[in-house]
């Protein structure tokens, strides 16, 4: 069939692909070539993206997410926080962002009635939403750097942060606390959702600091709104989900969650605006 043979086709040429760029890795190491070994190992987790939308089982689509994340966070890990901030950055927000949606596919066979070993599941569910955390506040931290001089005290992220910036470091902030709220059968579920909560309202201050000060995002229709909108909602709303686990022990259901951020892919569409990171060389996909 004409869907048997454009999927044999689209394998081969992703095998082509990912053979070119393992091939320009190899000659263009990170000891010597930072930068240039990153881009392709940034070109190379998008190129299993593209592979993870193509799939439907949703074992498969976590195997190459982790391939993604066994890419690129050897890679922040080594690179230098303070000489490399913006490429760091980089690779922490797509880590990120890969670690939550990874997160949330795990989390859906965990609450699946027929899923077996489920201690295995929700210990997998726990280093990935911790990685998750890592990434998200690293990529905060590396913004930061950026605008680091020398015998100053940390930046303010509501004085030096142009508006490209503010918005991508906001939605790492929004994120992170999305994250911090998710919980699987761990000993303190409670510290959990009070650490989640401490998030929405530190991410609620600073985005008002920042409208306050810089005069950004002042169009009502802006999508950054409706990301506000909601950590005031999630604000509201932790302290029942906590007072009710204090009481019971048990946590309410999580559709209290907000939306998780929208999967790396290296399609775009017309919907789709780049947004830079500090320094404004490597640009990176978020919702209009």
């Amino acid at each position: 069939s004409l869907e048997t043979i454009f999927k044999k086709s689209f394998i081969e040429q992703f095998r082509l692909a990912k053979s070119s760029f393992e091939s320009a890795a190899q000659y263009y190491v990170l000891d010597g070539f930072v930068t240039e070994h990153i881009e392709i190992a940034r070109d190379l987790s998008q190129l299993y993206a593209v592979l993870v939308n193509e799939e439907n089982e949703t074992k498969r689509q976590i195997a190459l997410q982790q391939r993604r994340i066994d890419l690129l966070e050897p890679l922040r890990t080594k690179i230098n926080a303070k000489i490399f901030a913006d490429l760091r950055a980089v690779l922490a927000f797509e880590i990120g962002d890969i670690a939550s949606n990874m997160l949330d596919l795990k989390a859906k066979r965990v609450n699946d009635p027929q899923c077996n070993s489920i201690k295995a599941k929700n210990n997998a569910c726990i280093r990935l939403r911790d990685l998750a955390l890592s990434a998200y506040d690293d990529f905060a931290t590396c913004c930061l750097t950026s605008h680091e001089k020398e015998k100053e005290n940390k930046p303010d992220p509501a004085f030096v942060l142009d508006q490209d910036e503010a918005l991508v470091f906001l939605k790492s902030r929004f994120y992170a606390a999305r994250v911090q709220g998710r919980v699987f059968a761990d000993k303190e579920p409670v510290t959990l959702l009070k650490l989640s909560l401490k998030r929405y309202t530190e991410t609620v201050e600073i985005a008002k600091r920042i409208i306050h000060q810089r005069k950004f995002f002042q169009d009502s229709t802006h999508s950054f709104h409706q990301e506000l909108a909601i950590c005031e909602d999630m604000i509201e709303l932790l302290p029942h989900k906590i007072q009710h686990a204090q009481n019971s022990g048990s946590i309410l259901d999580e559709t209290l969650l907000p939306p998780a951020p929208p999967p790396s892919s290296s399609s775009s569409s017309s919907s789709n605006t780049a947004t830079s990171y500090p320094g404004g060389k490597t640009p990176i996909q978020f919702p209009a």
